[in-house]
């Protein structure tokens, strides 16, 4: 998958939401997502969420690109394993979470709570179709926005746009879709900057610094 992402501190701005309707997609208001991420350099993502351990790799560092528009950015390639240990439905404390939560432990946790929305396209052919999340496609587009509070670190928001389904030519119609929704109204005061880009690896690694030095 092909992904480029920003982070902002503070809260999630209305506009930036106005602006995700304005893509005329199926918008899905996910339940707020209790999370915890081990810190373990920026290629690499692990985190537990919802019953879920999952792991992702960044086998080669993100491609800075700036659109006609202004805007820049980093795209990064990842790959993504999940492994399910608790069923999604099931109540009640989980053991794994807060266990792999203790800040005892070796290495440096954080711990979020996160709010998404997203919208859905099927990218197959050059016009975008609104399909719902769960709908599968042999190419998709992605938009998603994030209010995310990281436990001592405060309030942040994201927007990320990520492509799934063609490993060739994947980046370039990732910028290509990314300049299209850009195009449909982005805030120009909330401009988006290459030292902003980041997956949540690399924001995570950007969080540790301070508390290092």
């Amino acid at each position: 998958m092909y992904e480029t992402r920003w982070f902002f501190q503070g809260d999630l701005p209305k506009v930036a939401t106005v602006w995700l309707q304005a893509l005329k997609g199926i918008p899905l208001a996910e339940d707020t997502r209790p999370e915890v991420y081990l810190k373990w350099g920026e290629p690499i993502g692990l985190k537990i969420s919802r019953g879920n351990l999952e792991l992702k790799h960044r086998p080669t560092p993100g491609e800075p690109f700036t659109l006609a528009g202004g805007s820049s950015g980093s795209i990064e390639t990842w790959t993504k394993t999940e492994w399910q240990y608790r069923p999604k439905d099931q109540s009640g404390p989980d053991p794994v979470f807060e266990q792999f939560a203790k800040p005892a432990l070796a290495g440096t946790r954080f711990r979020t709570q996160k709010d998404r929305i997203l919208v859905k396209f099927d990218a197959t052919q050059d016009q975008l179709v609104a399909i719902k999340s769960k709908d599968k496609a042999a190419k998709v587009f992605l938009v998603e926005l994030v209010s995310l509070t990281v436990a001592d670190h405060g309030n942040w928001w994201s927007l990320q746009f990520e492509f799934v389904g063609d490993e060739r030519t994947g980046k370039d119609a990732l910028k290509k879709r990314v300049e299209w929704a850009l195009a449909q109204g982005w805030p120009r005061d909330l401009p988006l900057r290459q030292a902003d880009s980041m997956g949540y690896a690399g924001f995570f690694e950007r969080l540790a610094k301070p508390a290092q030095q």
